[in-house]
C-alpha cells in the first residue's frame, strides 16, 4: 500500500533550517527547546510583527509587518484589476450615484469645505510668517 505524502509546512521547515544553522554555529551549548523557541520568536518578530518607527519627537509610526507588506504588493494588482472590471461593467450605477451626490445640498457642503481649507491655509501661512519674523529678530 502506498503512503500518502503529508503536505509540507514551509514555515516549520524554515524554522528547522534556521535552528540547524544556529546549532552548527554555536554548537550544542543550548538545549533544543531553547533554540526552537529562539527561532520561533525571531521568525515571528522578523516577518509578522508590525514595525514601529519612532521619530525625533518620540512619536511612533506603526507600519505593517514584512509579511503584510509583501502580501499587499502581490494582491494590489489583482485588486486594481478587479476594481477596473467592476467600474467598466457598472459605470451606469456609479454615474447615477455621483449625480445623486452632486445635489444642491452636497455642492454647498463641498463649497464650504473648499472655502474652509483655503482660509485655513491662509491663516496658517500668516501665523507661520509672524512666527518666522519673531524668531528672526
Amino acid at each position: 500500500m502506498s503512503e500518502i505524502a503529508k503536505p509540507s509546512d514551509p514555515m516549520k521547515e524554515f524554522r528547522e533550517r534556521v535552528a540547524a544553522k544556529l546549532r552548527d554555529d554555536i554548537g550544542a551549548m543550548l538545549p533544543d527547546e531553547a533554540l526552537e523557541e529562539m527561532v520561533r520568536v525571531a521568525v515571528r518578530d522578523q516577518f509578522f510583527k508590525p514595525i514601529i518607527i519612532t521619530d525625533t519627537y518620540k512619536r511612533d509610526e506603526i507600519k505593517p509587518s514584512w509579511f503584510v507588506t509583501e502580501v499587499t504588493k502581490v494582491a494590489e494588482p489583482i485588486i486594481k484589476k478587479t476594481i477596473e472590471q467592476y467600474v467598466a461593467t457598472h459605470h451606469e450605477v456609479i454615474e447615477k450615484a455621483v449625480a445623486e451626490f452632486l445635489s444642491d445640498k452636497h455642492l454647498a457642503m463641498l463649497a464650504f469645505a473648499a472655502l474652509r481649507d483655503a482660509t485655513h491655509k491662509d491663516f496658517f501661512s500668516m501665523a507661520q510668517e509672524i512666527a518666522n519674523s519673531i524668531n528672526n529678530r
